[in-house]
């Protein structure tokens, strides 16, 4: 079974923008984060190191959506094994 790029750059894709989505999420609940005047964690403020999930997380989820972006621009094209030519001597 040969892979072809197009399948594999949307996979990559998914599998990044669905990383970053993750990520996204976990920083929108902060369920790691305690806040003594407030009962739930949405209230509280984020931390640097959430803040920079944050930005890790958008900038996963612009490349997911380039990988994204190539793969619907790519054709699915498969090279016949006889196309690739001889690879010994010209005589």
């Amino acid at each position: 079974m040969r892979a072809y790029r197009k399948t594999v750059c949307a996979a990559l894709g998914i599998l990044l923008v669905l990383a970053s989505v993750v990520g996204v999420f976990l920083v929108y609940l902060g369920p790691w984060r305690t806040c003594p005047d407030v009962g739930n964690s949405m209230g509280c403020e984020a931390t640097s190191g959430e803040i920079g999930l944050l930005g890790v997380s958008v900038i996963v989820l612009v490349v997911g959506i380039v990988f994204l972006a190539i793969s619907m621009s790519m054709r699915r094209e498969r090279i016949p094994s006889d196309a690739a030519g001889h690879f010994g001597k010209l005589n």
